[in-house]
């Protein structure tokens, strides 16, 4: 089925053939602090949401939402969680601009 997005394998390939003077990046993390009606409505932007919605015709959200409200307890209480930001950072040969 074509769904006019890019392929897993197609966008593995452009990635590969970055076609820039690769930048190395500091260190990023991130830290939020969620609720569980932050969490589920995060989970449903998800591509892969969309795409099992479109090819089940049902939210999978909606199927671990019970689950997951009895794990968390209070909904209004925010917990926090926190992770590494990946960048790939990268310019054009010849047009490197020091920022400062």
């Amino acid at each position: 089925m074509r769904t006019g997005r890019p392929s897993a394998t197609s966008t593995k390939r452009a990635i590969e053939r970055f076609p820039f003077e690769e930048i190395q990046p500091p260190a990023f993390d991130i830290h939020l602090a969620w609720s569980l009606d932050d969490l589920l409505g995060d989970l449903g932007t998800w591509s892969a949401t969309r795409r099992f919605i479109n090819g089940h015709g049902a939210n999978p959200v909606d199927q671990i939402a019970e689950e997951l409200t009895g794990a968390w307890g209070d909904a209004a209480e925010k917990k926090s969680t926190y992770g590494p930001l990946h960048l790939r950072l990268g310019h054009v040969v010849g047009k490197r601009e020091k920022i400062d």
